[in-house]
């Protein structure tokens, strides 16, 4: 997968996975930071979410706070 990624372009990459491409560009790191811990730590599972990890970050700050927020 990773070799895929590295040789298509950010454009494609963006439009085949509905994603932004800013977003594109950086997946190749990102699947190579994954292959590296499973390789590493062998996990029994691994979950991917449509969100990022800013996004898990919030949700688990919120949930150790039990302040309401309103937008």
């Amino acid at each position: 997968m990773i070799e895929r990624l590295l040789h298509t372009k950010a454009t494609d990459i963006a439009r085949d996975l509905g994603i932004p491409e800013a977003r594109a560009r950086v997946l190749p790191a990102g699947v190579a930071i994954v292959r590296a811990l499973t390789d590493e730590l062998r996990p029994d599972s691994i979950e991917v979410t449509q969100s990022g990890i800013r996004t898990g970050l919030l949700l688990a700050a919120f949930a150790e706070d039990d302040s309401t927020i309103t937008i």
